[in-house]
């Protein structure tokens, strides 16, 4: 955690989300870690990531504790903490709390595109399964504009805000091998909801995606 700590002190939060995983993949039960790679995710945009680490950090945490105070603050601001996140906080319930839906990141002249990341069941907390998506625009008007992450995960979900409206060839892969694709419309000041599954892959029905 202290590697994460020093990213995070010069800004690079990215760097510093990376370390916080590693570290909470190795202490999934310590609050502070949950906390600290939740901060350091609202830097990168990572809204819905981040939502579901406080609320966590609102369960796990100590009633009271800063971690506990400001997690909760976060998302009561965000009006994304759900009645269920916010009552496990005093009966340290062991129900799974669902997070509302993030508000859309658009603007009058550009859009958001986002979905969930599903693929023969996986639980991203068992197996960590990262996918690089990318956006490429096939219209006149969006033809330069072009947007990649690498940084997405199997059982979690994506975003891409604002962008130009248009249409859009979207390309996920993972462990080399493309997994999806798929044209969307993004449309100015509108949040486009594509959800990529099963039930829409490209890869080969035998492909089992390696952790990274």
């Amino acid at each position: 955690m202290t590697e994460g700590d020093a990213l995070a002190a010069q800004n690079d939060w990215a760097g510093a989300a990376l370390k916080y995983q590693a570290a909470l993949n190795d202490e999934p039960g310590e609050v502070k870690i949950r906390f600290a790679l939740a901060s350091a995710l609202t830097h990168l945009g990572r809204r819905e990531e981040a939502v579901e680490h406080f609320n966590e950090v609102v369960r796990r945490g100590k009633p009271g504790s800063a971690e506990v105070r400001i997690a909760r603050d976060w998302l009561i601001a965000a009006s994304a903490a759900d009645a269920s996140a916010m009552s496990s906080a005093s009966t340290n319930s062991a129900s799974a709390a669902t997070p509302a839906e993030p508000a859309p990141t658009t603007t009058p002249t550009t859009g958001r595109v986002s979905g969930k990341l599903a693929y023969q069941n996986i639980d991203p907390r068992d197996r960590r399964i990262l996918v690089a998506i990318t956006l490429t625009g096939d219209d006149t008007a969006n033809r330069d504009v072009r947007r990649r992450r690498g940084d997405f995960r199997i059982g979690r979900g994506y975003e891409f805000n604002n962008l130009p409206p248009g249409t859009y060839t979207l390309f996920a892969e993972a462990s080399g091998t493309r997994m999806w694709e798929q044209r969307v419309t993004v449309e100015a000041n509108q949040a486009t909801v594509l959800d990529l599954s099963d039930a829409n892959a490209a890869a080969p029905a035998n492909f089992i995606p390696a952790e990274e």
